[in-house]
C-alpha cells in the first residue's frame, strides 16, 4: 500500500512538472514613446524615428520588460527588478545626450536600491549611453554596480504592479519600467553609416550572474543574462530634405486635388 501511495504521489509530482512550464526568457526592449521637435516623426510601433538631415529635438524612448507566461493569467505576473543598460549603436549617424532614466514613468520602481543610470559611453563610439561599464573578466566594481539601470519595486505579490502591465497577448505580460529622453544634438543624412539603432540589453555584474527577478505564474523566477533577450531597439533614421524641385513638384500636386476636389 505505502509502495502505491509512493508511487502515485511521484505520477502527480511529475504530471505538475509537466503542466508547469513557466520561466522563459525575460525580454528587454525599447521604443520610442513620443518625440518633440521640426523634422522628427515616430513609426505606430515606436521601433522607427525618422529624422530630417540637420533636424534636432528630442526622443522619449520606453523601457520594457516582458515575459510569455503558461497559464494566461496576467495578475499574477509581476516584475521585482532587472539590471540594464541602454545602448546607441556603433557607427550610427546621429548624436545626442541620454538623460537619466525616469524609473516614476513605470510602477514605482524608485524604491531603496533602485539606481537612474549614468550617463557614459559604453561603446567606445563617442555616442551617449546610458548604464555602467560591462566587466571584462571577473567581478565588475563597485562604481560601475551602481551606474547600472535598475528598476526596484518592494511589492509582495504581483498584482501590486497591474496597473503598469500591458497585456501583449493572451500569454505574454509587459511592463514598462522607466523611460529616457534622448536629446538630438545632431542628425547628418548618409549613404555610408548605417542608422543609429538605440537598445535596451541586459547588464551583468559577473558572468552567469542573475539580472532579473519577476513573478511568472504566480512563481518567483530569478534568470542570469543568458536567459535575458534583447527584444529589438529603436532605429534612428536620417532622411534627406526634398531637394526644391521636388518640393514644388509635392505642391503642385496638393494644388491639383484641392482643385479636383473643389469641382
Amino acid at each position: 500500500m505505502k509502495q502505491k501511495m509512493v508511487t502515485a504521489a511521484l505520477i502527480l509530482a511529475c504530471l505538475s512538472l509537466v503542466a508547469y512550464t513557466a520561466q522563459a526568457s525575460l525580454i528587454l526592449s525599447t521604443r520610442a514613446d513620443s518625440v518633440s521637435g521640426t523634422g522628427l516623426t515616430k513609426s505606430s510601433d515606436g521601433k522607427t524615428v525618422t529624422i530630417l538631415d540637420g533636424s534636432t529635438g528630442s526622443i522619449t524612448f520606453g523601457i520594457y520588460a516582458s515575459w510569455t507566461n503558461a497559464d494566461g493569467i496576467h495578475t499574477n505576473d509581476g516584475l521585482q527588478t532587472c539590471d540594464a543598460a541602454l545602448i546607441a549603436s556603433v557607427g550610427g549617424t546621429t548624436h545626442g545626450a541620454m538623460a537619466t532614466a525616469d524609473l516614476t514613468a513605470g510602477y514605482k520602481w524608485n524604491y531603496t536600491g533602485s539606481q537612474v543610470g549614468k550617463v557614459q559611453d559604453l561603446n567606445a563610439d563617442t555616442y551617449s549611453d546610458l548604464g555602467g561599464l560591462q566587466p571584462t573578466g571577473g567581478t565588475s566594481s563597485a562604481v560601475e554596480k551602481g551606474n547600472e539601470i535598475k528598476p526596484f519595486s518592494t511589492y509582495i505579490s504581483p498584482i501590486d504592479s497591474i496597473e503598469d502591465t500591458r497585456m501583449l497577448g493572451a500569454n505574454e505580460t509587459e511592463f514598462l519600467i522607466g523611460e529616457v529622453t534622448y536629446t538630438l544634438s545632431s542628425a547628418v543624412y548618409s549613404t555610408t553609416l548605417p542608422s543609429t539603432t538605440v537598445s535596451a540589453s541586459p547588464w551583468t555584474r559577473t558572468a552567469g550572474s542573475t539580472v532579473g527577478h519577476w513573478y511568472e505564474d504566480g512563481v518567483s523566477v530569478s534568470q542570469s543574462a543568458t536567459n535575458v533577450t534583447v527584444g529589438g531597439g529603436v532605429a534612428l533614421n536620417v532622411v534627406p530634405i526634398p531637394e526644391p524641385a521636388t518640393l514644388i513638384l509635392l505642391g503642385m500636386g496638393a494644388l491639383s486635388l484641392l482643385f479636383i476636389r473643389r469641382k
